[in-house]
């Protein structure tokens, strides 16, 4: 989706300002998260009030450590190539909070915008005075006014954070999809796999159907029961449907399995191609089409649209490559930020071609566990620089992330506070052959994605055709 910048919008200021003046946890570093166990209730009543808009569409509600964007991103696809009006409610976003509300792929209106969300302060003000609502509560009360105006015929709302508490859940889903489950948050959700798969499956409502692909058998476990409790069937892959890549072909290729099953509701729909690199997205868009699937008792969704939909399936900084001239190095940029995400990233990019010398920008959130992605990155990449977002809050300072290394391995590591410089620096470096990459932190991937389109590559990517770029 294309970021509006807007101009001169006095009403898109006063929303954002409204806005702004929030509590955001995304920007604490201890995200007080059974503070908001008391919340839904407020949400669901407003809602009420507002002649319930999360009503009037349908729903699937996407939660999961891993995956989430990038289901979201091939479900959207392949809704869209089915001639469906679709709405994403996704976070964070990466240069403007307008992208935030996306109806077949662009991004909301600034004057729109500013003109909804202050007609939303206005309808709200006498709730808010037993207490604000949150940035993420405004955010999800105005992307169901939102889509509801733009009478979309599906909305796909990401979780933000967990799902039990999280503001989407006061939504009312068509479909609940689980993504894979790893570590992260673990000090809002929870240190084991079941605690955490516990939060997620908090999404799950009586007899809507679940589509779940988590890989640990703890945490299925604990989905399985929650579903049998909740009343919700429930599809699991590798259970119920699975794929299997294309013998003698490329590793983009692959076909959608239904296994044998009582209750099975899927099909086989033939050859799948996915633009979106790395073996760990077969998973991902297996999810999308079980979803896609489930909805064909509402909707239209044929075949062709779920084949096309997947291979025009695209997401930024999802191991996105660049590549200015044939002379120039490759650079790639993702937003992996644990360690079960930078080593499905390692993979992707050890699967895309020979590099000469591999260079690394890595930056990441206090929250996060850093000796476990450096386990991954530091036996791949031959020279590492430790840098940190211009401006975030939770930013994790470079030379403290250098202190979590052994002596051993800080030959091939050095600091550069400043992100822009690292990345010229490792740029200047790097040859034809070479690859520079940037993970750790989708914050730190946006800043640099930025500054390589417009000041480095020239606008011309790898990829031109699938390339979302920011407009100055």
């Amino acid at each position: 989706m294309r970021d509006r910048v807007p101009c001169d919008s006095t009403k898109f200021e006063q929303a954002i300002a409204y806005l702004e003046r929030r509590v955001n946890y995304e920007n604490f570093q201890n995200l007080p998260y059974q503070e908001l166990a008391g919340r839904l209730e407020r949400l669901r009543e407003l809602l009420v009030e507002q002649e319930s808009p999360e009503k009037r569409f349908l729903t699937v509600h996407i939660a999961g450590t891993k995956g989430k964007g990038s289901t979201c991103a091939m479900l959207k696809s392949i809704l869209r190539q089915a001639g469906h009006r679709v709405g994403v409610f996704s976070s964070p976003h990466l240069y403007s909070p307008l992208e935030r509300f996306a109806v077949d792929g662009e991004s909301c209106d600034a004057e729109e915008f500013g003109e909804l969300m202050l007609s939303l302060r206005n309808r709200i003000a006498a709730w808010e005075k037993n207490g604000n609502f949150t940035y993420f509560e405004l955010t999800t009360l105005f992307a169901f006014e939102y889509f509801a105006r733009k009478k979309v015929d599906v909305t796909i709302l990401e979780v933000g954070l967990g799902g039990r508490w999280d503001a989407t859940n006061v939504c009312s889903p068509t479909v609940t999809v689980i993504t894979n489950i790893s570590f992260d948050h673990v000090e809002q959700l929870g240190p084991t796999l079941e605690a955490i798969a516990g939060e997620k499956a908090g999404i799950l409502k009586p007899g809507v159907p679940l589509v779940a692909g988590p890989e640990s058998e703890d945490a299925q476990r604990v989905i399985r029961r929650k579903a049998e409790v909740v009343g919700a069937p429930f599809f699991f892959l590798g259970e119920d449907f699975s794929f299997v890549p294309e013998q003698g072909s490329a590793k983009s290729k692959f076909q959608f399995l239904p296994l044998v099953s009582p209750k099975t509701p899927f099909r086989e729909i033939g050859s799948l191609t996915l633009k979106l690199p790395g073996e760990h997205q077969r998973n991902n868009a297996t999810l999308a089409i079980a979803v896609a699937q489930l909805l064909r008792s509402r909707l239209k969704i044929p075949a062709p649209a779920i084949r096309s939909g997947l291979a025009k399936a695209f997401l930024p900084i999802r191991v996105e490559r660049f590549r200015p001239s044939s002379g120039s190095p490759t650079f790639v940029v993702d937003g992996a930020h644990n360690q079960a995400s930078v080593s499905a990233l390692v993979q992707t990019l050890k699967s895309l071609r020979p590099f000469r010398r591999k260079y690394l920008i890595f930056g990441t959130s206090l929250d996060k566990n850093v000796e476990e992605m450096f386990a991954e990155l530091l036996p791949f990449f031959d020279r590492i620089i430790l840098t940190q977002h211009s401006s975030s809050p939770r930013r994790f300072p470079p030379q403290e992330l250098q202190e979590n290394l052994r002596a051993s391995d800080k030959s091939q590591v050095e600091v550069e506070e400043n992100a822009v410089q690292a990345l010229i620096k490792c740029w200047n470096a790097a040859k034809r052959d070479d690859l520079v990459c940037v993970c750790g932190s989708m914050y730190l991937a946006s800043e640099l994605r930025r500054f390589f389109i417009e000041s480095i590559a020239g606008r011309v990517p790898v990829d031109a055709e699938s390339v979302d770029t920011p407009r100055r």
